[in-house]
């Protein structure tokens, strides 16, 4: 099995203190890592394969990937490159990568490769979070909307009327993730076909000034005139 990379907080600093301290006891990325922490990732770990005294260094853990993405997808982050920036510039996700800046190639790369494994992590972490009272699964709405509501018994579900709702969410998930990764993926390709460009542009100008002057042609002389005879 490889050796993974995993959160290492305690040797997180920040000016007024130590990053452990700062964040609240209560903040919801302590529940997001706690709940995923419960979960069993030996099947994610085995898709990575591990060749021991191979070149590299080890990868990120499965659990830390997931939780930065689906963490970041609570925030509102819909991309890679959103996520690896916040875990620079951000406590709650500099705290959550515990150190580490995965970048924006390896989140897509966690993303293509576990596609299916990460929508059931999703589907049990929202339903940890329904049981804490973190959010309510009994209203499922896309444009934020906020209704009004009076408490009453209708308002409790049982398991097995938050299934299909759980359900419905990681359809809307699957929808979500498939329409990330080609997206981010034509923006990298996109970007590499300009840098191309531009190193071939770089590359014709130099080739160009590389090459001699070629001689000025010589002047073909007038024929003759033709002798007359005497």
């Amino acid at each position: 099995m490889a050796e993974f990379l995993i959160p290492r907080r305690s040797l997180l600093s920040r000016r007024e203190g130590s990053l452990e301290e700062h964040l609240p006891p209560s903040h919801l990325v302590r529940f997001v890592w706690k709940t995923l922490e419960s979960l069993d990732f030996s099947g994610l770990e085995k898709l990575y394969e591990s060749i021991e005294g191979g070149p590299g260094r080890p990868p990120y853990h499965p659990r830390l990937l997931a939780a930065l993405w689906i963490y970041g997808m609570m925030e509102g982050f819909q991309t890679a490159a959103s996520v690896a920036k916040a875990c620079l510039n951000r406590d709650d996700f500099r705290w959550l990568a515990g150190g580490h800046t995965p970048c924006d190639q390896t989140l897509l790369n966690f993303v293509s490769l576990a596609h299916e494994p990460l929508l059931g992590v999703w589907a049990r972490l929202l339903g940890a979070m329904h049981q804490a009272g973190h959010i309510d699964l009994s209203a499922l709405v896309e444009d934020g909307t906020k209704l009004r509501a009076n408490v009453s018994l209708r308002s409790f579900h049982t398991a097995c009327e938050i299934a299909p709702i759980v359900e419905e969410l990681k359809a809307q998930l699957a929808r979500k993730l498939q329409e990330l990764v080609p997206a981010e993926t034509a923006r990298c390709h996109r970007a590499q076909i300009r840098a191309l460009e531009g190193r071939l542009k770089r590359t014709q100008a130099a080739l160009q000034e590389a090459r001699p002057a070629e001689p000025a042609p010589r002047p073909v002389p007038a024929p003759l005139p033709p002798l007359c005879a005497q």
